[in-house]
């Protein structure tokens, strides 16, 4: 035979239990509220492809100078496709570059300084890169790193490009790469002092 609890004891075990259930509903939302808010605030990595430019100008190469450099000025690379798999670096990516290519026994190598620019109907990253390519014996490569910050709805926010191609056993292939941060990048320090 179950013994049953007088009415006014069942109230009391109900509000309890009521009590228990909310407060620790409110412990699970809050925790998760902040694991939801360490989560949009933590580096976002990303992959991405490009796609052909919608309109290419190449720059005025000119022959070589006295050093021997060919000094390319003013290529434009307009509204080339970006896929990424992080949609806020999706979009058309312009980039207007002026490169520097040496000759050498075996091949170039180029320097290349660049601005981009990848925009959607969100808002922009634009900014500085920097970069190289070399063609030779060895085969070719190329690294390019450029620092883009926010507009529009990502203001406050910086991204870390790396593209580059490179080539191994398995032949040649091409990374794009980067970091999508809060906040801006830190400026350069003051160079070294000489000794």
């Amino acid at each position: 035979m179950s013994a049953r609890l007088p009415h006014s004891g069942g109230i009391a075990i109900k509000t309890r239990l009521a009590a228990t259930i909310t407060v620790t509903l409110a412990m699970v939302l809050t925790t998760t509220a902040g694991a939801i808010a360490q989560v949009d605030d933590a580096p976002a990595y990303f992959t991405a492809s490009v796609g052909e430019p919608r309109e290419f100008l190449p720059a005025d190469m000119g022959a070589p100078d006295d050093d021997g450099v060919i000094r390319g000025r003013g290529t434009l690379l307009i509204e080339q496709p970006i896929r990424a798999s992080d949609p806020r670096v999706s979009g058309l990516l312009s980039i207007s570059n002026n490169v520097d290519i040496h000759e050498y026994g075996g091949g170039v190598v180029g320097v290349n300084v660049n601005s981009l620019r990848i925009a959607n109907s969100e808002g922009a990253w634009t900014g500085p890169g920097t970069g190289f390519f070399s063609s030779g014996a060895s085969g070719d490569l190329s690294v390019a790193v450029a620092v883009l910050r926010g507009e529009g709805a990502f203001e406050g926010m910086s991204v870390i490009l790396n593209h580059g191609t490179a080539e191994d056993d398995r032949g040649p292939y091409e990374f794009f790469q980067g970091i999508i941060v809060d906040g801006d990048i830190a400026p350069p320090p003051a160079p070294p002092p000489a000794e």
